[in-house]
């Protein structure tokens, strides 16, 4: 299947994505409702705003309506920055309700098509993780809101067996993320037998597949291992 990856809060490259910038020009809707925002490295969009919510719905139900992929994979992960900081956890309703809405809205869609709009969502690389960030994954597998768990950024110390012991008895699948260009665990481009090697580890866990990010060029390393 071909999905429509979402980073579900980016900074949108406007002029407050760095402090530093001078704020002459931000995108409109951040100008006109500062409180919808979080400031914190860059700004984000506040879920604990409804309205932004509903923004990100929108945005959601437009890509599905409009183009006809076999699903769309939400990206919390890569900026997990979802509710202000010590507010995470006291949240996570609201974050729950976001994603029953998306998991609605897909399922409309797919029954007005004629066959599934599969929903992912990538989030921390263990359960405490998801929790510090607002996420109740125990509450999205057992309403079996996502089709698929993306589990984990710049780290390789996913917990494959915790999320496989959450999701037994669903057919909720889950795939590890290697996050090659972030310097994942310390290394920045990693040679291929590193790669090899964290894939081997991943898979005696028995994942359903395996999911990577930013893969950008390959180190020289990696270009001489596999003959380029």
């Amino acid at each position: 299947e071909v999905f429509f990856s979402y980073r579900i809060n980016g900074s949108d490259n406007d002029d407050l994505f760095d402090p530093p910038h001078p704020m002459e020009d931000p995108i409109p809707l951040k100008a006109e409702h500062p409180d919808w925002l979080i400031h914190k490295w860059h700004v984000y969009w506040n879920f604990a705003c409804e309205e932004g919510r509903k923004l990100k719905i929108a945005a959601i139900a437009e890509v599905a309506e409009h183009y006809d992929y076999d699903g769309i994979s939400i990206d919390f992960a890569r900026v997990p920055v979802l509710f202000p900081e010590g507010e995470q956890w006291r949240h996570r309703d609201m974050l729950t309700d976001f994603m029953q809405q998306v998991h609605a809205t897909l399922r409309r869609i797919a029954d007005l098509r004629g066959r599934p709009y599969l929903l992912a969502a990538r989030v921390a690389e263990d359960i405490p993780g998801c929790h510090y960030d607002g996420m109740d994954v125990e509450t999205w597998v057992r309403e079996e809101l996502v089709d698929i768990l993306v589990i984990g950024t710049r780290t390789a110390r996913t917990d494959i067996p915790s999320y496989r012991a959450l999701t037994q008895g669903t057919p909720i699948k889950i795939y590890p993320s290697w996050d090659d260009h972030h310097s994942s665990d310390g290394y920045r481009l990693p040679s291929v037998e590193v790669w090899r090697g964290v894939c081997a580890n991943w898979w005696r866990h028995r994942p359903d597949g395996i999911h990577t990010f930013n893969l950008m060029l390959p180190s020289p390393e990696s270009e001489h291992a596999l003959g380029i």
